[in-house]
């Protein structure tokens, strides 16, 4: 399965809300369910996690998915 998002623009969109909301990278994997690297690698983003960590990011920062997420398989 394979997911279409523009990384660099949500990455930057979970960096902006993760520092509003005062989370460490470390915090805000916690919360999720990863490592802080990998919310690095999302913020910077070179990261292309699973589906499930996109929604789990998500949820920890309360902000909906990004609409132009597309699932392939």
């Amino acid at each position: 399965m394979m997911i279409n998002i523009d990384w660099a623009s949500w990455g930057e969109i979970v960096h902006l809300r993760r520092r509003r909301k005062k989370l460490t990278q470390q915090h805000l994997g916690e919360l999720a369910g990863c490592g802080a690297t990998t919310i690095g690698d999302i913020e910077r983003g070179t990261s292309r996690p699973a589906y499930s960590i996109v929604i789990a990011v998500c949820t920890a920062l309360n902000i909906a998915p990004p609409a132009h997420a597309t699932v392939e398989a």
